[in-house]
């Protein structure tokens, strides 16, 4: 998508993303945290199948089944509150940076507007 400045219609617009980038590195951290918070239920869920499907193995089956089955419940959690928080907070900080901030700057007469605002070719 071409970006035209509604002032001069030069197409050597720069766009930033300030927002965006911002939200998607608070997504990813809160999402991280609470990913790994979620993450205690998951590792104590695939403990239990762990040591379920690590019965069959005698004392050491049920040991490293649970513990196998506890990291990667917990992995997993943590990792996929990271996925989501990125996306979501990369998403609001999209719709900050087109609806509210003036993130793109025209190279040509200096001025500065919201994405929202300009035509697109």
């Amino acid at each position: 998508m071409t970006m035209t400045c509604p002032k001069c219609q030069s197409n050597s617009v720069e766009q930033k993303r300030p927002a965006e980038k911002v939200g998607a590195g608070l997504g990813a951290a809160c999402g991280g945290v609470t990913g790994w918070l979620g993450a205690v239920k998951g590792a104590a869920a695939g403990a239990k199948m762990g040591l379920a499907f690590g019965l069959s193995g005698g004392p050491v089956g049920s040991a490293v089944g649970m513990t196998l089955g506890g990291f990667a419940g917990g992995v997993t959690g943590a990792l996929t509150g990271i996925g989501l928080g990125t996306v979501l907070g990369s998403e609001v900080g999209q719709r900050l940076d087109s609806t509210v901030l003036n993130n793109c700057h025209c190279q040509e007469c200096g001025h500065r507007f919201s994405s929202g605002t300009s035509d697109s070719g």
